[in-house]
């Protein structure tokens, strides 16, 4: 389901086709991150275990690594970009409008 944050309210969006494909390629992208994090990360362990079976260091890539995923997935599903587009939208024309005066 999706939704539009209003005055900070979550509210059920009506969306344009470039606000769903731009959305789309977001989680498209992060599906995308989190599918190489799993194999690489698959593949790091086999390593680990194959070369240096009593030495542990494949949690430290699959850890910092997955922080990065976690962080992904906010912005992918969580986070309002309209709202920081806005925001810095409203920014640019008051220091446009000092600028022209």
């Amino acid at each position: 389901m999706l939704f539009k944050k209003v005055k900070g309210i979550l509210i059920m969006g009506e969306f344009s086709d470039w606000e769903l494909r731009a959305i789309a390629r977001e989680r498209a992208d992060f599906k995308g991150h989190l599918y190489v994090y799993s194999f690489v990360n698959a593949m790091l362990l086999a390593l680990n275990l194959i070369l240096t079976p009593g030495q542990w260091w494949f949690q430290w890539a699959t850890i910092f690594w997955g922080i990065g995923v976690i962080g992904h997935w906010y912005v992918s599903y969580y986070l309002d970009k309209g709202a920081i587009v806005e925001k810095e939208y409203k920014k640019l024309k008051v220091l446009k409008k000092r600028k022209n005066k």
